[in-house]
Protein backbone atom coordinates (compact mmCIF):
# COMPACT_ATOMS: atom_id res chain seq x y z
CA UNK A 1 0.00 0.00 0.00
CA UNK A 2 2.89 2.22 0.91
CA UNK A 3 4.62 1.26 -2.48
CA UNK A 4 1.38 3.07 -4.42
CA UNK A 5 1.25 6.12 -2.43
CA UNK A 6 4.22 6.81 -2.75
CA UNK A 7 4.09 6.55 -6.73
CA UNK A 8 1.58 9.55 -6.50
CA UNK A 9 3.14 11.89 -4.05
CA UNK A 10 6.15 11.45 -6.92
CA UNK A 11 3.83 11.73 -9.77
CA UNK A 12 2.18 14.82 -7.63
CA UNK A 13 5.19 16.74 -6.52
CA UNK A 14 6.53 16.33 -10.12
CA UNK A 15 3.14 18.47 -11.49
CA UNK A 16 3.67 20.77 -8.56
CA UNK A 17 7.58 21.20 -9.68
CA UNK A 18 6.56 22.09 -13.37
CA UNK A 19 3.54 23.98 -12.36
CA UNK A 20 6.24 26.39 -10.20
CA UNK A 21 8.81 26.08 -13.02
CA UNK A 22 6.22 27.80 -14.85
CA UNK A 23 4.79 30.51 -12.81
CA UNK A 24 8.74 31.22 -12.44
CA UNK A 25 8.38 31.61 -16.30
CA UNK A 26 5.98 33.72 -16.42
CA UNK A 27 6.68 35.81 -13.14
CA UNK A 28 9.90 36.74 -14.97
CA UNK A 29 8.09 37.75 -17.84
CA UNK A 30 5.68 40.11 -16.03
CA UNK A 31 2.64 38.10 -16.79
CA UNK A 32 0.30 37.24 -13.95
CA UNK A 33 -1.04 34.02 -13.72
CA UNK A 34 -3.85 33.25 -11.62
CA UNK A 35 -4.64 30.48 -9.32
CA UNK A 36 -7.51 28.63 -12.02
CA UNK A 37 -4.22 28.54 -14.51
CA UNK A 38 -1.87 26.89 -11.61
CA UNK A 39 -4.59 24.30 -11.44
CA UNK A 40 -4.89 23.64 -15.53
CA UNK A 41 -1.02 23.54 -16.02
CA UNK A 42 -1.26 20.95 -12.61
CA UNK A 43 -3.81 18.86 -14.31
CA UNK A 44 -2.35 19.08 -17.29
CA UNK A 45 1.21 18.13 -15.86
CA UNK A 46 -0.48 15.06 -13.59
CA UNK A 47 -1.64 13.25 -17.36
CA UNK A 48 1.48 13.77 -18.67
CA UNK A 49 3.05 12.05 -16.19
CA UNK A 50 0.22 9.86 -15.04
CA UNK A 51 1.29 6.90 -17.28
CA UNK A 52 4.39 6.71 -15.24
CA UNK A 53 2.26 4.92 -12.51
CA UNK A 54 2.14 1.59 -14.39
CA UNK A 55 6.54 1.78 -14.02
CA UNK A 56 7.92 0.15 -10.89
CA UNK A 57 8.99 2.57 -8.24
CA UNK A 58 12.99 3.18 -9.04
CA UNK A 59 11.88 3.75 -12.55
CA UNK A 60 8.86 5.83 -12.07
CA UNK A 61 11.79 8.35 -10.26
CA UNK A 62 14.05 8.27 -13.35
CA UNK A 63 11.28 8.49 -15.97
CA UNK A 64 9.79 11.57 -13.75
CA UNK A 65 13.10 13.19 -13.71
CA UNK A 66 14.23 12.53 -17.72
CA UNK A 67 10.50 14.38 -18.53
CA UNK A 68 11.28 17.43 -15.88
CA UNK A 69 14.60 17.82 -17.90
CA UNK A 70 12.82 17.45 -21.52
CA UNK A 71 10.11 19.62 -20.59
CA UNK A 72 12.38 22.76 -18.55
CA UNK A 73 14.45 22.34 -21.61
CA UNK A 74 11.39 23.10 -23.88
CA UNK A 75 10.25 26.06 -21.91
CA UNK A 76 13.82 27.32 -21.65
CA UNK A 77 14.17 27.15 -25.45
CA UNK A 78 10.49 28.83 -25.59
CA UNK A 79 12.42 31.75 -23.35
CA UNK A 80 14.91 32.12 -25.79
CA UNK A 81 12.79 32.59 -28.50
CA UNK A 82 10.21 34.33 -27.05
CA UNK A 83 13.49 36.98 -26.00
CA UNK A 84 14.67 36.88 -29.27
CA UNK A 85 12.06 36.73 -32.07
CA UNK A 86 8.85 38.36 -29.41
CA UNK A 87 7.33 35.37 -30.45
CA UNK A 88 6.37 32.16 -28.53
CA UNK A 89 7.94 28.50 -30.19
CA UNK A 90 5.47 26.22 -32.02
CA UNK A 91 5.76 22.97 -33.15
CA UNK A 92 5.98 24.14 -36.77
CA UNK A 93 8.50 26.44 -36.18
CA UNK A 94 10.96 23.26 -34.56
CA UNK A 95 12.02 22.17 -38.17
CA UNK A 96 13.35 25.54 -38.72
CA UNK A 97 16.06 25.47 -35.31
CA UNK A 98 18.00 23.00 -37.26
CA UNK A 99 19.34 25.55 -39.38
Amino acid sequence: MTIFINKYIKLFSFGIIMVLKEALVFSNRGINIDYKHMIYLLIIYLFIGSWTLILDNKNQLKTLIILDVIISILMFADILYLRYYTQFLTLQLFPLLKK
